[in-house]
This record gives C-alpha cells, sequence and structure tokens, in this order.
C-alpha cells in the first residue's frame, strides 16, 4: 500500500510496457477537457476528443483542431496548452 492520507492507492507500481505500432498515438489528457461546457451546459465529449485525433493529417494538425474545437465549444475562456510530444 502506498502512504496516503486520502486515497488508499493499493498495491505498489508494477512495471508494464507496451509495443506501439506506426502511426499510433497516446494521448493524455485531464478532466478538464471532456467537462469544458458550451452555452447550454454541454460538455466537450470524449467523442469531439476522438474524432479530433482520428483526422486523417499529421499530429501537429489533429492537435491544432482540437484546440480550436474546445475554444470554440465553450462561451467562457478557457485554457487550452496543448504540447506535443515525441
Amino acid at each position: 500500500m502506498i502512504p496516503s492520507r486520502r486515497w488508499a492507492l493499493g498495491p505498489g507500481p508494477r512495471p508494464s510496457g507496451n509495443s506501439w505500432g506506426p502511426g499510433q498515438r497516446l494521448f493524455l489528457y485531464t478532466d478538464g477537457l471532456v467537462e469544458a461546457g458550451n452555452a447550454t451546459g454541454a460538455f466537450f465529449t470524449l467523442e469531439r476528443v476522438e474524432f479530433c485525433l482520428d483526422l486523417d493529417a499529421d499530429l501537429g494538425t489533429c492537435l491544432v483542431e482540437l484546440q480550436y474545437q474546445v475554444l470554440t465549444h465553450s462561451p467562457v475562456p478557457v485554457s487550452v496548452t496543448i504540447s506535443p510530444r515525441c
């Protein structure tokens, strides 16, 4: 058990691995992305994230489109930082 004052995190971490094929991507995000609301309170859904990432384009173009979609979805200023890592 990992010591924690709030949550029991379970057994310690175990090393694992993954084999990535050509063109595969790993996309990490926080809940703020899919919980960004529009004027009616509708969230920016995971399906919209997947659509942007599934575009038949290079990674940079996909991320720029995702950023544009989030910024136009929400009527309030949101902070969107997208930083591709290879």
